[in-house]
């Protein structure tokens, strides 16, 4: 939404930005032709211009390793980020990075991602790829070159898909290079909201894949969403069911988010679904469409009751008598962040009930201020 950010800036530049920015501060600074920027949005006698689009590269080699030594307070970060590869051939509907990034992997070489993890030094490492393990070859080939040449980070942290668990050797590379936890974005646990995503994945593959990696040692982060078409009230309880039953470190249960330039957008807009364009609601937990079977207000608190279920006490003391102490930590830190959330966004679920009730309007913006909120979820969730 280029226009909308011009009223905000003097120049807006769509998608990626490496290439354009440079040409932008040359072009301002000799006082060039700005329609030779590419994918460059401006202002010229009160309207917006729009000047012509760049192809994507397909390598992306040719841009700088950034210098994080450069960074104020770089000595205070405990956990460093690094790409290998751009985009996601999936394009799941709900997602904005294939419209971004293309639907196809692009990939720096195996030398310019060693050379930038030599850069960083023995730092924790997140790969801030959208799927690090594709293609499979390629990452095996990366794993075995690390181990090889002994660039190994301390520890590192990777997102991947679920079907990941086919690639017995790769688990076992990254465990041998320190791989210290996944992340994995399983979408839901019924087929048919998966086939709705355009997920390309199977039940099957989303427990196979979490026995996988605890099979190597790795622990598992995943995420779910509700409020597909295809949901309905019940699908609370079986997510959270599941995610206890298979022993899951850490959950995300998130609001589906029609996030601007995905396919979900398109659709929800044009059907005069959305009811707030408040962008700063728009982090997945929060509300801003109307779902197909169920209310926006019970979607909401469904969706805070299973993050309340999942980091409840009895789950911190499940992994302790376990002897999963490091799961324990984590749970009794998200049921602190849930806690938090809680009270930072009880003016925002008494607007919702309010507009849901048709006494007042959804307001454009509203505090985020703590207030009690026992009367809107009950006791038993906090």
């Amino acid at each position: 939404m280029p226009e909308e950010a011009l009223k905000h800036a003097d120049f807006v530049i769509k998608g990626e930005a490496e290439e354009a920015f440079p040409l932008l501060a040359e072009c301002l600074s000799d006082g060039g032709d700005l329609s030779c920027v590419p994918d460059l949005v401006y202002t010229q006698h009160g309207a917006a211009v729009h000047s012509a689009e760049r192809p994507l590269g397909l390598s992306l080699d040719g841009i700088p390793i950034p210098d994080f030594s450069l960074v104020q307070g770089r000595r205070s970060v405990r956990i460093m980020p690094a790409t290998t590869t751009w985009g996601c051939p999936p394009n799941c509907r709900f997602c904005c990075v294939s419209p971004l990034f293309g639907c196809r992997c692009r990939m720096k070489s195996i030398e310019g991602i060693l050379e930038e993890l030599r850069r960083l030094g023995k730092v924790q490492v997140f790969f801030c790829d959208d799927n690090f393990t594709m293609p499979p070859e390629r990452t095996k080939t990366l794993l075995s070159e690390m181990l090889r040449r002994r660039i190994v980070p301390a520890r590192w942290y990777a997102q991947v898909r679920a079907d990941t668990h086919r690639e017995t050797e790769m688990l076992s590379l990254m465990k041998r290079t320190n791989c210290t936890f996944v992340f994995v974005g399983f979408g839901s646990t019924n087929q048919n909201v998966l086939n709705g995503y355009n997920k390309h994945l199977s039940q099957g593959d989303i427990a196979r894949c979490i026995s996988a990696f605890h099979a190597h040692g790795i622990p598992v982060h995943r995420m779910f969403m509700f409020g597909a078409d295809e949901d309905e009230e019940t699908a609370f309880e079986r997510t959270v069911q599941f995610a206890l039953a298979h022993q899951i470190d850490t959950v995300q249960f998130l609001v589906l988010t029609p996030v601007p330039g995905s396919t979900l957008f398109k659709r929800l807009d044009s059907e005069g679904r959305i009811f707030t364009y408040d962008w700063t609601l728009y982090d997945g937990h929060h509300v801003v469409f109307e779902p197909a079977r169920m209310s926006p207000l019970d979607l909401q608190i469904g969706t805070m009751r299973a993050m309340g279920r999942f980091y409840s006490s009895p789950s911190v003391f499940q992994s302790l008598s376990c002897m999963r102490f490091g799961t324990a930590m984590l749970r009794y830190a998200g049921r602190r962040i849930l806690r938090g959330w809680h009270r930072t966004n009880a003016r925002f679920l008494k607007a919702l009930r309010e507009w849901q009730r048709g006494r007042a309007r959804f307001p454009r913006r509203f505090p985020r201020a703590p207030l009690r909120i026992e009367r809107f979820l009950g006791k038993d969730v906090l």
